[in-house]
């Protein structure tokens, strides 16, 4: 049997690799699942599709504004953090500023 057929499509803590993870967004829409309207990133680099949980749109929004089409081709930082879900602990994935936009931050500050 093939095992590769139970993992998820989504992008999950377990598929980083590295602590932190700089991606760039490529194009973001809205889902259904689990009868509820999602969005989801989808990365230029190689990398599966994301669920944006509640945090993780708040922190886009201060990143980037509400309009989701003003975050395409923005570069993000993915990390892992534990988080609680369903009362449980588990591992999950958050956004910040990627390195290299703090990086072209600063060059053009200066």
């Amino acid at each position: 049997m093939d095992a590769t057929e139970y993992t998820s499509n989504w992008l999950c803590a377990n598929d980083l690799n590295k602590p932190e993870t700089d991606v760039t967004i490529k194009n973001v829409t809205s889902q259904v699942l689990e009868d509820k309207d999602k969005l989801v990133l989808e990365f230029e680099d190689k990398v599966k599709d994301m669920t944006v949980n509640t945090t993780n749109t708040k922190t886009l929004i201060e990143l980037f504004g509400k309009e989701t089409e003003d975050w395409e081709a923005k570069k993000i930082c993915l990390y892992k953090v534990k988080t609680s879900y369903k009362g449980k602990e588990v591992d999950g994935i958050r956004v910040k500023a990627s390195n290299q936009s703090k990086k072209d931050a600063e060059t053009f500050m200066n």
